[in-house]
């Protein structure tokens, strides 16, 4: 027995006791997406390897990103201004 998982406009099927969870047809989702975006932008010789390790890093990136905004919205930062100034302020004791 199969389950049908709609994944984009394309319908895939997982053996019956397979189980994925949300996150990880998400997961795929996104990773369908930006393979899809790489080839129609000209990059269709890029291999599998390759291709994975840059989703991954590009996914690496944008969780940073959201943990420095996550940062900013809870106060946890700093003034770049203020940063440079103490550091000057240390390099020229």
């Amino acid at each position: 027995m199969e389950v049908a998982v709609k994944i984009s406009e394309k319908s895939r099927t997982i053996p019956c006791g397979a189980s994925m969870s949300s996150s990880a047809i998400s997961d795929l989702s996104s990773f369908r997406e930006y393979l899809d975006n790489r080839i129609a932008g000209g990059d269709a010789a890029l291999s599998p390897e390759q291709a994975l390790s840059d989703w991954r890093d590009l996914q690496e990136t944008l969780m940073s990103i959201r943990r420095g905004l996550a940062d900013a919205d809870a106060g946890r930062i700093r003034p770049a201004g203020d940063v440079l100034e103490e550091l000057r302020a240390r390099l020229t004791q």
